[in-house]
């Protein structure tokens, strides 16, 4: 009932629609595949990077240069007898080392910016 008939799947029919055969000298048939020239207009091109996209360089830079601005910056703190009489004082110097943390991440990025 069914036996007889051969089905095709559709990607089957697909293949065999878009390949040509070629004959080589013992008979039987190689089949290659067409293609087909696309326009460069109608070529899909790849999405452009984000330029805000940071390296493994850039992040591991970044984190070493916080970590030695904290350490360097607690080291002076702990040395200095009379440095920090006020709160005013301390929150000021930290807020500086904050601001120059800031600009060295401004210009390690300022190619990304």
């Amino acid at each position: 009932m069914f036996g007889s008939e051969q089905r095709t799947s559709v990607p089957d029919q697909k293949k065999a629609a878009n390949s040509t055969a070629i004959s080589q000298s013992s008979g039987s048939e190689i089949e290659l595949p067409v293609y087909q020239e696309i326009p460069e207009s109608s070529a899909e091109k790849p999405p452009l990077q984000m330029s805000n996209e940071l390296t493994a360089k850039q992040v591991i830079l970044a984190v070493v240069i916080g970590m030695c601005l904290i350490l360097f910056s607690a080291a002076f703190l702990s040395e200095a007898v009379l440095f920090p009489e006020t709160s005013f004082e301390l929150f000021a110097f930290w807020g500086g080392v904050a601001g120059i943390y800031l600009i060295i991440l401004l210009w390690l990025f300022k190619s990304e910016i």
